[in-house]
């Protein structure tokens, strides 16, 4: 049977998952097509994969060809849960460095044993070269090292005010896509978070976790050309 997940939608826009992995929860090497990093600049890893034992030999395998290639890892953490209870799965994920790790103020405060928001993306970049932590309504904090200069920046991005949110279900997963595109743009980490933080905020103030892709299209000449 196909995996599935039943989300409930509360009055304050939060959302509960119910999920049911089924055959998703068997997923082994045999099942991915590792020819495809051939062409690929990006390789993205969702952090769930971590709670899968299974999975374990293709994330290193993954990894191993994502470097022979020349393709950047990008890491999302997911969810608290997988944290506290997988986490030797998302090392694995996160292997020596990877490019990038996306993951909200209590994920990276669990992961790093900070109790900063700051401190925790200053932490992260122990595992990559950018660690974009989001923090709800609050700013987001981009932490990035340099390994040319050895030095380390530090990018608080505005979140745009929302009054009225109504479903945040895939503001995470819309995030993450916009900033890894603007990125691959070559903007500037800034600019990436804004572009980003823009697109959730317009996300979760409709039911649904996907845009009409004009609406990408008009926030991006907004954020971008302002």
């Amino acid at each position: 049977v196909t995996g599935s997940c039943v989300v409930a939608v509360t009055d304050d826009g939060e959302r509960t998952m119910q999920t049911y992995l089924g055959t998703s929860a068997d997923i082994s090497e045999e099942n991915v097509n590792f020819e495809a990093l051939t062409k690929a600049d990006w390789l993205y890893l969702e952090g769930y994969l971590a709670m899968s034992e299974g999975i374990q030999p293709a994330m290193t395998k993954l990894r191993q060809q994502a470097g022979i290639h020349n393709a950047k890892i990008a890491v999302s953490f997911a969810d608290p849960a997988v944290v506290k209870f997988a986490k030797e799965g998302l090392l694995n994920m996160l292997g020596n460095k990877v490019a990038v790790i996306f993951c909200n103020s209590e994920e990276a405060k669990l992961f790093t044993e900070k109790k900063q928001i700051k401190a925790a993306a200053r932490a992260l970049l122990n595992y990559c070269q950018i660690a974009v932590v989001t923090d709800g309504a609050n700013d987001t904090i981009i932490a990035h090292k340099s390994d040319e200069q050895n030095s380390i920046d530090i990018h608080k991005v505005p979140t745009p005010k929302v009054i009225d949110v109504i479903d945040t279900n895939g503001a995470g997963d819309n995030y993450s896509g916009t900033f890894l595109y603007a990125l691959s743009q070559h903007y500037s980490l800034p600019e990436c978070g804004r572009l980003a933080g823009e697109v959730s905020a317009q996300v979760i103030q409709q039911f649904g976790p996907r845009l009409e892709s004009q609406v990408y299209k008009d926030i991006a000449r907004r954020v971008l050309t302002a």
